[in-house]
């Protein structure tokens, strides 16, 4: 049975603070926004906390000190994850109703990027257009999750190959509705259409997603053999955590050893194997150089096609992740420079 979080005690504590029941609404919203991003409910309770104590000290509301509760949860997992606070296995690879649900979501993003496109540049479509925000978003949330599971049990170079060549299937796949096509077109009524499938994929996201939002947290199992242990162990240093192949065999390698001068097995030494992974953090030197060289090669592809000629699409779509890359970039940069100060 799963042991009870002091996350109501610190809610009903925001309701007595300031004597406002939407204090406590508002730390509950917090609470369930990192929860249901499989955040260590201990952690949560600390993050609430840390914010109820300048909430007593000012008096004011938590959402004029520390905004809304969205905005503040971002906030703390994001400071979390570049602490190397999160537990790497909180990573998971999401079910399949969820999946769905993600990847309607993102078809409805890029269907109103696609409309907004449409509407500055007004080039006469065709009907296979329609097909490409389902096609980019399932693709692109299902290469996400088969990055993750895969990541659990295959070498990265494998992982690459597949993902790769399953990009080149998509990019011919594309091509290939987009010449059956042609020629067909909608005419003015284009942007709008896309703007209803934008507002019909992202409803339909909403709602697959309302549907998964009570989960269950599938316990980890008490007692695996070494064989069992090892790997779960290996899977989560090497998806969420991003080590490389050779430092999860060095570790391994480590962990077997100590176990066996020991006498006793590897959960019996070192815990459940999701906890002691989380000890050696996230390599972040190495997500952060995979992640830059992934859009580097997003952008190069989207500026092929500007051979032919200028297309404003091309262009927004290789800015964005251009600037994604220069995210990650600051991101990683800030970790380092918190490190070298904690140093």
């Amino acid at each position: 049975m799963a042991e009870a979080t002091p996350i109501p005690a610190t809610v009903n504590a925001y309701e007595h603070a300031r004597g406002e029941g939407l204090d406590g609404q508002w730390a509950f919203a917090v609470s369930w926004r990192l929860l249901m991003k499989n955040v260590d409910a201990t952690l949560v309770d600390e993050g609430l906390r840390e914010a109820l104590e300048l909430v007593r000290e000012t008096g004011e509301s938590p959402e004029e000190l520390f905004g809304s509760p969205g905005v503040h949860a971002a906030e703390l997992f994001e400071r979390w994850r570049r602490d190397g606070r999160l537990n790497p296995a909180a990573v998971k690879v999401p079910t399949s109703r969820s999946l769905v649900a993600s990847s309607l979501k993102a078809s409805g993003w890029i269907a109103f990027i696609m409309f907004v496109l449409e509407l500055v540049g007004g080039r006469d479509l065709p009907v296979g257009f329609f097909a490409l925000p389902l096609l980019l978003g399932f693709a692109t949330i299902g290469g996400v999750a088969f990055w993750e599971w895969a990541s659990h049990a295959w070498a990265t170079a494998l992982v690459v190959t597949v993902m790769t060549a399953a990009t080149v299937g998509i990019g011919a796949a594309t091509v290939g509705v987009l010449e059956v096509t042609s020629g067909t077109s909608l005419g003015a009524l284009t942007p709008w259409l896309l703007l209803l499938e934008a507002a019909v994929l992202w409803s339909a996201g909403t709602v697959v997603l309302i549907l998964v939002t009570a989960k269950t947290f599938a316990e980890v199992q008490d007692n695996p053999d070494d064989e069992q242990w090892v790997r779960r162990f290996s899977g989560v240093l090497r998806g969420p955590g991003w080590q490389s192949d050779a430092r999860v065999r060095e570790i391994v390698r480590e962990a077997r050893s100590h176990a066996a001068e020991s006498g006793r097995t590897l959960a019996a030494e070192f815990g459940p194997p999701d906890a002691h992974a989380m000890a050696y953090g996230v390599d972040v030197r190495r997500r952060t150089t995979l992640k830059i060289a992934l859009y580097a090669v997003l952008v190069a592809l989207n500026l092929v096609p500007m051979v032919d000629g200028f297309s404003w699409a091309t262009t927004a779509v290789a800015l964005f992740f251009t600037w994604q890359a220069w995210q990650e970039y600051r991101t990683y940069d800030r970790f380092r420079s918190s490190a070298q100060v904690a140093s």
